[in-house]
């Protein structure tokens, strides 16, 4: 059998460019899945790195950057620029670096949310509590339009602060279970008040 990964390093490496190149794809930089973040060119360490709140966090030109990246010691290189290019006097964070707190939310969040095989951080929950720090109250409720289902309400100030992103939270996010994690879902139809945690 002849060992062909060199070629087939160089055609992911081609397909990959190729379909970055694509200005609908460049649109849709934030909505991207799982999948489509991952960088198959990296060590396992590497290749999920924008995977979870740092493709929020990321421009969308950051997050194509990243993809094309062949090699660990170039994708080390460019997290460390990624994180230094984020202090910043005028960010409202000023005095605290952005890295420092996402590393510091993102312990966090994977020890209060991590599911089955899915790390905290990479979970619904873990990117809103990443991105916008814990909610200013939280509770459950039951939904009326599907019977024994129980929604997590997570109720955010918009007007305290900015995310990591920059941008402003919603004022409510709703959680809730489904198969083995807890998912964003819709708003809730209910008629008790939050029972608070």
């Amino acid at each position: 059998m002849i060992c062909c990964a060199a070629p087939k390093k160089v055609l992911l490496s081609a397909l990959l460019a190729a379909l970055l190149a694509s200005p609908a794809l460049a649109k849709k930089s934030r909505k991207l899945e799982k999948e489509d973040l991952m960088n198959v060119l990296l060590s396992p360490s590497l290749a999920q790195w924008l995977v979870g709140p740092v493709a929020h966090i990321a421009e969308a030109e950051e997050i194509e950057a990243y993809l094309r990246l062949a090699d660990d010691q170039a994708a080390e290189a460019f997290i460390q620029e990624f994180w230094q290019k984020r202090v910043d006097p005028n960010n409202p964070w000023a005095g605290r670096q952005v890295k420092a707190i996402f590393d510091q939310r993102a312990e966090v969040a994977d020890r209060l949310f991590t599911e089955g095989a899915n790390l905290g951080r990479r979970t619904d929950r873990g990117l809103i509590y990443i991105l916008f720090g814990a909610p200013r109250q939280s509770g459950f409720v039951q939904d009326e339009r599907r019977r024994n289902t129980t929604v997590e309400i997570w109720l955010y100030d918009p007007k305290v602060r900015r995310g990591l992103d920059g941008s402003a939270p919603d004022e409510r996010y709703y959680f809730t279970r489904e198969d083995d994690v807890t998912v964003f879902t819709a708003a809730p139809r209910i008629s008790a008040p939050v029972v608070r945690r």
